[in-house]
């Protein structure tokens, strides 16, 4: 079995996304979530604890969100999908990284979908962050790309990155941006890229 993510929520209830689906663990005592909870059997790669305090999940076999100790899918579209990363933005709009469909984003206008046809350096979602500036950057296994209210922007191994598979994104207090890649780390600050290692 293989950890993907651990979070708390505010009960203390801890929960792991594991590659035998998700686990709930209360004492010390960890109990697999079945079918009869709502969710499908298969993988969960991604949790994330909404600003209302709900537990969201992306698994192989879609989103979910916990009701009253029953999950239900977030949105009937995102049922077929494998969801590899999750975001919430400041407006609470829900985002769901995909395995290979891009990126998908729930608002009060309905869902919306951002893949490589409309912009996107790669379908292969790995990580999402909205930073201070409420840019949200999305690393893929084919570069880094910016959304903001402007034109957007992307770096890839072109523009100074170690690496195009972006696996994991951070903010920095100073402004920066630390990027990590499957060949290295760098460090983005004021448009400009330095290697880390």
């Amino acid at each position: 079995m293989s950890a993907y993510r651990i979070i708390e929520d505010a009960s203390n209830i801890i929960w792991a996304a594991t590659s035998d689906g998700l686990y709930k663990i209360t004492d010390k005592h960890a109990t697999l979530v079945t079918p009869e909870y709502g969710l499908p059997n298969s993988p969960v790669y991604n949790l994330l604890i909404t600003r209302d305090g709900q537990l969201l999940i992306g698994s192989e076999k879609g989103a979910y969100i916990l009701n009253n100790e029953h999950f239900e899918p977030v949105d009937p579209q995102l049922s077929t999908e494998s969801i590899s990363s999750l975001l919430e933005d400041d407006h609470g709009d829900l985002w769901f990284g995909t395995i290979n469909k891009g990126v998908f984003r729930l608002s009060p206008d309905g869902l919306e979908q951002l893949d490589s046809e409309n912009g996107l350096p790669a379908n292969r979602i790995l990580s999402m962050l909205q930073d201070r500036e409420n840019s949200i950057w999305i690393g893929t296994n084919a570069g880094l790309f910016r959304l903001r209210e402007a034109p957007f922007s992307y770096w890839t191994k072109k523009r100074g990155l170690a690496g195009d598979y972006v696996r994991t994104v951070l903010s920095h207090s100073d402004g920066s941006l630390w990027i990590g890649s499957s060949t290295g780390l760098n460090r983005l600050n004021k448009n400009k890229i330095t290697r880390a290692c």
